[in-house]
C-alpha cells in the first residue's frame, strides 16, 4: 500500500445540523466535497478514505435504544424486539446520510465508492473480526475513493453494536498503515481551556497528555460513541502503536481547512507520539 494513504473523517457535527434531527447542513457538505475534489486533482499521488460521522441522523435513535451496548444474556422477547427496531432504525438514519454524502462527492466529481460498514462488518464485543478489505485497496490503487461511515454491525457476542468512523479508521489503520488520520469537525482543534476556547492546544503526545486530562470534555450534543476525550486517546493509542503515523483534529468551518489539512499545512491540533 501507498505511505501517503490519509483518512479522513468528515464529522458529524460538521455535516450535519447536529442540535436538528436528521438535518443536512448541504452548504458544509457541499464545501468539503469541493475542497476534497481540489486536493485530488492537486496532489494526483494523494490515497484518501473518507469517512463521515452521523450526527443528527443516527445519534438520537442509537441514544434512545442504546444500539451500542447490544443484548445481554438472557434478554427477553419483547428486549430483543426493542433492541432490533433500534438497531433497523439507527442503519436507516445513518444511511440515508450516507446517500447525501455520495450525492455532494459525484457533484464535486469525486470517484468515489461506497463500502458500508453493516454489510461488511463482523465484530464480537465491539471488537472486528472479519472486515474484508481487499476490494478497498484495489479502488485505492486505482484512484478511487472509498467511501465509509459510522453504522451498525452485526455483532457475534451481543447481537448488534454501532462503530463510530474512529473505530474504523483503528482497524484500517492496523491493516493499510496509512500516514495520517485527519479528523474535521467543528471545533479548530483541542482546547486547553474548554468550554472558553481561548487557548489552542497546537501539539499532543505522549508526554503531554497527564496535563490536558481535564481539557478533553465530552460532546456538547448526543454522541452515542464518544466526544473530544475519547477521539484525543483513541488517536493517542494509535500513535503509540504506529510512531509515523500522526492525528490532526481541527475545523472544517472554514472554507479552506480541509484542502489545507490534506495539503499538509499545519491547522488545529496535531496528535503524534
Amino acid at each position: 500500500m501507498p505511505h501517503n494513504l490519509t483518512l479522513l473523517k468528515l464529522g458529524g457535527s460538521l455535516i450535519t445540523k447536529k442540535t436538528e434531527v436528521s438535518t443536512a447542513n448541504a452548504l458544509m457538505l457541499q464545501s468539503a466535497c469541493e475542497q476534497i475534489a481540489k486536493a485530488i486533482k492537486d496532489y494526483p499521488d494523494l490515497k484518501l478514505i473518507v469517512g463521515h460521522g452521523s450526527g443528527s441522523f443516527a445519534h438520537q435513535a442509537g441514544a434512545k435504544y442504546q444500539t451500542i451496548n447490544g443484548l445481554t444474556p438472557g434478554s427477553s422477547s419483547a428486549d430483543r424486539k426493542f433492541f432490533w427496531h433500534g438497531f433497523f432504525e439507527v442503519y436507516q438514519q445513518a444511511h440515508l446520510l450516507n446517500e447525501f454524502v455520495l450525492k455532494a462527492m459525484y457533484q464535486a466529481g469525486i470517484p468515489a465508492i461506497n463500502f458500508p460498514p453493516a454489510a461488511l462488518v463482523t465484530t464480537s464485543n465491539r471488537k472486528v473480526v472479519k472486515w474484508e478489505i481487499e476490494n478497498i485497496k484495489i479502488a485505492l490503487d486505482n484512484g478511487l475513493v472509498p467511501i465509509i461511515f459510522g453504522d451498525v454491525i452485526m455483532d457475534q457476542a451481543i447481537g448488534g453494536t454501532i462503530l463510530s468512523t474512529e473505530d474504523l479508521f483503528e482497524y484500517l489503520t492496523h491493516q493499510l498503515s496509512p500516514s495520517r488520520i485527519l479528523l474535521a469537525g467543528v471545533e479548530e482543534g483541542v482546547w486547553a481551556d474548554y468550554p472558553a476556547n481561548q487557548n489552542l492546544i497546537e501539539v499532543i503526545d505522549h508526554q503531554s497528555i497527564p496535563q490536558l486530562q481535564k481539557a478533553l470534555g465530552g460532546s456538547n450534543a448526543i454522541d452515542v460513541t464518544g466526544g473530544m476525550k475519547s477521539k484525543v486517546n483513541q488517536m493517542l493509542d494509535l500513535t503509540a502503536k504506529y510512531p509515523e503515523l500522526t492525528a490532526r483534529i481541527f475545523s472544517g468551518m472554514d472554507s479552506d481547512h480541509i484542502y489545507k489539512a490534506l495539503a499538509g499545512i499545519p491547522i488545529g491540533t496535531l496528535i503524534k507520539s
